[in-house]
């Protein structure tokens, strides 16, 4: 996936873009519970996993 397209699907739904980045893992589930929790703290962490 380009970084840019990446970056877009970050935005708008940060576990769907951990998920592509890493599969089911640890990662996606907390980013699950971050979105869940409050949007920015899930987005913070899809970006920062993603790249």
């Amino acid at each position: 996936m380009k970084w840019y397209n990446s970056l877009v699907l970050s935005i708008i739904c940060p576990p769907a873009a951990v998920y592509c980045r890493c599969g089911v893992c640890a990662d996606f589930i907390a980013n699950i519970c971050l979105t869940l929790l409050c949007y920015f703290p899930g987005l913070f962490h899809a970006v920062i996993t993603v790249f």
